[in-house]
């Protein structure tokens, strides 16, 4: 089973995928997360639809999405969601949701490298020709500045229109 307990104090990070045989051990904690990230950072996703909708995905060949563990011994310390998209034919890979506990600092910067290096295999994989991420504030974009990406002179705005009348 991928991702099987291990306690070499390293971060060991993963796809978590019913075919991997590792869904019913991580499969609901990582669901916790991408549920507890949607309300933390108030993202524009009903929570319980979303949760729905990977966990669905978990159990599908060839999904559209990928879901990453990060675990420390038996613990689970960050998480990662990343979802292909077409775009007037270009497909890219977005990274909608990346974290790493604070209290994992060791490892922490090579754990979010081995994600990035697994999303990017598995959107290659796939046909995406293009890699993309959410930076939810500066300290990420440094992050993600620091493997490559770079801002693409775009700004992401919200209207909410519900509240319009």
């Amino acid at each position: 089973m991928q991702g099987a307990n291990q306690d070499d104090g390293k971060i060991r990070v993963f796809v978590v995928h019913q075919s991997r045989g590792n869904f019913a051990t991580y499969g609901p904690r990582v669901l916790d997360r991408i549920s507890k990230f949607v309300r933390k950072y108030d993202l524009d996703a009903d929570p319980g639809m979303l949760v729905a909708h990977v966990s669905h995905q978990m159990y599908v060949e060839n999904p559209p999405m990928i879901v990453i563990a990060a675990v420390l011994g038996d613990r689970m310390v960050g998480h990662g969601l990343a979802v292909l998209e077409t775009y007037y034919g270009t497909v890219s890979v977005v990274v909608s949701q990346i974290e790493i506990d604070r209290d994992a600092q060791a490892g922490r910067s090579q754990a979010i490298r081995d994600g990035m290096d697994i999303v990017s295999e598995w959107a290659r994989a796939a046909g995406a020709s293009q890699y993309r991420v959410w930076a939810r504030n500066s300290r990420m974009a440094d992050v993600f500045s620091q493997l490559g990406f770079l801002p693409n002179g775009r700004v992401l705005m919200t209207k909410d229109l519900s509240k319009e009348s």
